[in-house]
């Protein structure tokens, strides 16, 4: 399933866990939750006020 989200500001979520390495999907919506608590990826995003999100900003630890 594929979100819809046309709104000018990005928004960034969790409590939709993922798997593998973080990455981003779509320029305005990203979710980082990749299951640190079950094995997976503490993800975080460097947000520096950008409307486009930028995939190169995502960091995480395994």
């Amino acid at each position: 399933m594929r979100l819809a989200y046309n709104h000018a500001k990005p928004v960034i979520f969790g409590h939709y866990s993922l798997q593998g390495q973080a990455r981003m999907t779509d320029h305005r919506w990203l979710c980082l939750d990749y299951s640190v608590a079950k094995g997976g990826h503490l993800a975080a995003y460097q947000w520096d006020g950008e409307m486009d999100l930028d995939p190169a900003k995502i960091v995480y630890v395994s």
